[in-house]
């Protein structure tokens, strides 16, 4: 079973932190009045939203290879992530690090507005393993989105153990109830930690993941516990949390506990019932959920140094406004580049991979549908 709604809402995550991002540059680009636009400025909850849908849908594929903890079963599931994952990110990182060495004042100038430990050696290092926050110094990148990747990663690893736990509940209100305490946790975290949600890509980052993720898992074993006559109902909560998060956002209210709608919409929209699984299922979100991935990981840089290369010549209006013109559709053209010419080749290798891997019948459930086809990828 696929639920193509869930791919759309990928894509709308993967738009949100771009315009975000867009709206952070916006008066270096000329257009100073995206400023004052609410829904754009809580576009970093965009990465979030991957936290949850990635623990959902990884749940939704591989709930029945994990009723056991079977190495072969942890292997085939490896391989399918590392290929998902690395070559594409590897990708991208090769065309920033050419861009780095074609603009060296580009280099010096990032290096002095971020972090000093940012385009070095070890950085690139860090950044090429996705082990960015892995450990500390949360500091030094290459391409700054892969933080998100760097503790999803932390995830994939619990996903086996957590997905084990998970299948042997059956109380629908203890699953609701325990997703709720891990959407939630999070926020109410800040204070222990000394931190704020608000877009914290360092020290927290970790934490951010883990309550998404989690939730999510234990989410999709909600979902697989409804009844199929409940449904509607399900739809109904999509719709519901999705009106929810857009007032929200459109009011100078606190948003960090979005985590908790971000949850019930996807649970309503794996149903395949309601408005907002009709709105993700349309074929232009179907087509942003493909390319989010390679959207959201090379978006940032080229951003940032289209930035850059406007202040150091001085640009203004029109020649600033021209550049955003012709940055948001060719960053989109480059991500269905990167999708067709590197995700998609890296993701057959990896099945073809994982093929060899696979649990022997009968002893870690069915064969797992990411070897067919996948739903949905947290990117």
């Amino acid at each position: 079973m696929t639920v193509p709604s869930l791919t759309g809402v990928r894509g709308a995550a993967a738009l949100w932190v771009l315009l975000f991002h867009v709206q952070s540059f916006a008066n270096g680009y000329g257009v100073p009045w995206l400023k004052s636009v609410p829904l754009l400025a809580d576009g970093w909850v965009g990465v979030d939203l991957f936290f949850v849908l990635s623990g959902f849908i990884l749940m939704f594929v591989h709930e029945a290879d994990f009723g056991q903890l079977r190495g072969r079963a942890v292997l085939h599931f490896a391989a399918l992530r590392f290929f998902r994952i690395y070559p594409l990110a590897t990708a991208v990182l090769i065309l920033i690090a050419l861009l780095v060495l074609a603009d060296a004042g580009f280099a010096v100038w990032y290096r002095k507005t971020h972090d000093p430990a940012d385009l070095t050696a070890m950085a690139f290092l860090r950044t090429l393993l996705l082990a960015t926050r892995w450990y500390p110094p949360f500091v030094g990148d290459w391409n700054q989105p892969v933080w998100s990747l760097s503790v999803e990663i932390i995830g994939y690893c619990a996903l086996p153990f957590l997905a084990f736990g998970v299948t042997r509940m059956s109380s629908r209100l203890v699953l609701a109830i325990l997703a709720a305490v891990c959407l939630i946790a999070p926020v109410a975290l800040q204070p222990v930690v000394g931190s704020r949600l608000d877009n914290d890509i360092f020290g927290f980052a970790i934490i951010r993941m883990a309550g998404g993720f989690t939730g999510g898992v234990i989410l999709c074993r909600l979902h697989r516990l409804t009844p199929a006559g409940f449904g509607r109902w399900q739809g109904v909560i999509a719709d519901l949390a999705l009106v929810t998060l857009i007032a929200a956002m459109l009011t100078p209210l606190e948003t960090s506990a979005t985590t908790l709608f971000f949850g019930a919409l996807i649970y309503g929209i794996a149903s395949g019932r309601g408005a907002a699984n009709w709105l993700f299922a349309r074929p232009v979100s179907m087509f942003f959920g493909r390319i989010s991935f390679p959207l959201y990981l090379i978006h940032a840089m080229v951003l940032i140094w289209g930035y850059y290369e406007l202040g150091a010549h001085g640009a203004a209006w029109p020649v600033t406004g021209l550049a955003l013109g012709l940055y948001i559709p060719g960053i989109i053209f480059a991500a269905w580049g990167l999708h067709l010419l590197v995700e998609r080749p890296s993701q057959r290798l990896g099945r073809a991979v994982a093929r060899r891997l696979e649990p022997a019948a009968g002893s870690a459930g069915p064969r797992s549908a990411e070897t067919a086809r996948k739903p949905a990828s947290p990117g």
